[in-house]
């Protein structure tokens, strides 16, 4: 599967998700709350949440 597939498949089920949930996601690309990340290996993936809080306690935490 494409990488861009996955990442529309995702954002697809989350902004749905939360949608039900009454709330209403924005995107915020200079200061966001929270960071998703998601890595494929084959016919894996895995899905992380970066937030605001880890990166500003520890400064090892970059995201590019």
């Amino acid at each position: 599967m494409r990488s861009r597939a996955v990442e529309e498949i995702v954002a697809d089920a989350i902004v749905q998700s939360m949608a039900q949930r009454g709330w209403t996601p924005s995107v915020d690309f200079q200061e966001p709350d929270v960071i998703i990340t998601v890595e494929n290996v084959g016919d894996e993936c895995g899905i992380g949440l970066i937030t605001k809080g880890l990166r500003e306690r520890h400064a090892c935490v970059k995201v590019s």
